[in-house]
């Protein structure tokens, strides 16, 4: 907040981002009218001409842009400006840290099918087909133990736009194939075809039956999943913060 006593129209206050600061120019609430605030991205120089902008130009803070409004204080308006950032440098994390947590499902990978029918016989001694036991193999098995962890900050002087995380959308399919069924347990596969066909017996008449499934959103575990992915306004400057779980090794 604002000293009462304070006289100064513009300060610096640190960033995030180390060795990096932006400014805060001070106006008199009288001096806003309704339509006069600039738009966002203005430069100091250029914003609102008749505030008193102290030697802010002079100190090479000029070229810094209007990135938010701040809080006012015994009649006075604050507003930040921050240095414009190359796109590099907003795509370069400012810190990382790295982490393990556990906890985390990563479901399964379906591999294969493997089926084997069960015989049975009838009074005369004829064989014929009395049900049938289906064995997934998996590509991955279930895994909810330590993983690696990453946790990043980008910051830049514009919102960011943060993108929609997908995740894993693992699911259970269910073939029904007329004298039984097959539930697949909770996985991640990629189109997968079932398909049952037995011969005629004493017992029964010749079954056919067949069903397609469409793949699940990933079909295999991705080089990481995000768990948090978000942005907040801190001195000047808008900070993304990711933290991501890294696939189990």
């Amino acid at each position: 907040m604002r000293e009462p006593q304070e006289l100064t129209t513009f300060t610096t206050v640190p960033t995030p981002v180390g060795g990096e600061s932006a400014g805060l120019l001070w106006v008199p609430e009288r001096m806003v009218e309704a339509g006069n605030v600039p738009a966002l991205g203005t430069t100091l120089k250029d914003f609102m001409v008749r505030a008193d902008k102290a030697d802010a130009l002079s100190r090479g803070f000029g070229e810094y842009v209007f990135t938010q409004q701040g809080g006012m204080a015994d009649g006075w308006r604050s507003f930040y400006f921050a240095k414009l950032r190359s796109a590099e440098e907003i795509a370069a994390p400012y810190r990382t840290l790295t982490g393990v947590r556990s906890g985390i499902p990563w479901p399964a990978v379906f591999g294969s099918m493997a089926t084997g029918n069960l015989l049975a016989y009838d009074e005369s001694g004829t064989s014929y087909i009395e049900g049938t036991v289906w064995k997934p193999t998996w590509a991955r098995k279930y895994y909810d133990g330590p993983v690696d962890t990453v946790e990043e900050w980008w910051a830049s002087h514009t919102p960011f736009t943060i993108p929609v995380a997908a995740g894993m959308q693992p699911r259970s399919e269910v073939f029904d194939y007329g004298v039984g069924s097959f539930t697949l347990p909770e996985c991640l596969h990629g189109a997968l075809t079932l398909t049952y066909v037995i011969a005629e017996s004493t017992r029964r008449p010749a079954q056919s039956a067949s069903m397609t499934f469409d793949a699940t959103n990933l079909t295999d575990w991705p080089d990481y999943i995000v768990l948090q992915d978000g942005q907040t306004f801190e001195d000047g400057l808008y900070i993304r913060r990711r933290l991501k779980a890294l696939k189990p090794a």
